[in-house]
């Protein structure tokens, strides 16, 4: 006999993992820095904005549309993960634990020499990112908007920008 099929809730899964974001041409990403030592409360406003912000499910309807990233870091100091474990983050792979700036995990990525993450523009110990949300929109004055709310709650709640990026949404045939 074989096992039975699970059905995914797609509800519960971010919209991007259902492929493109269709007629939403405009987008920016800006990345994080999760400082230590946040109040729960400051931690509990952030998140609870990023939830409420976050699209999931494999519609998009509304002319814009975001999506959310936590790296490790961001996960801790947020709050995730078993106090009692060393880490906080034993169920995660290894690699996504230690990061991409680890040494040993820049040789195997063979990101040495001038590619080594002292070398990088954002995402080091110099520049740290914990998590990154992307915003999309049909038009640039729901992008600003939704832009504008984010870096607001992410100043409110003590969350560090580290960089923001335009980014291109480029279409089948360069349109």
């Amino acid at each position: 006999a074989s096992a039975p099929l699970e059905e995914l809730e797609s509800g519960e899964i971010q919209s991007i993992f259902f492929g493109a974001m269709g007629p939403l041409a405009k987008a920016k990403m800006l990345a994080f820095h999760v400082p230590d030592g946040l109040s729960s409360a400051a931690r509990r406003d952030w998140l609870g904005f990023v939830l409420e912000r976050t699209s999931f499910g494999g519609r998009l309807s509304s002319g814009r549309a975001m999506i959310s990233f936590l790296g490790p870091d961001g996960l801790r100091r947020l709050g995730f993960g078993d106090p009692a474990d060393a880490d906080g983050l034993e169920g995660f792979p290894a690699a996504f634990r230690q990061g991409m700036s680890m040494e040993a995990r820049s040789r195997a990525l063979d990101d040495v020499g001038r590619n080594a993450p002292e070398h990088w523009s954002w995402g080091n110990g110099q520049k740290p990112v914990d998590m990154m949300i992307i915003c999309y929109a049909a038009i640039k004055k729901d992008l600003d908007s939704d832009v504008q709310a984010v870096l607001r709650a992410a100043e409110k709640a003590g969350i560090e920008l580290t960089v923001g990026l335009p980014l291109a949404v480029r279409r089948k045939g360069g349109q």
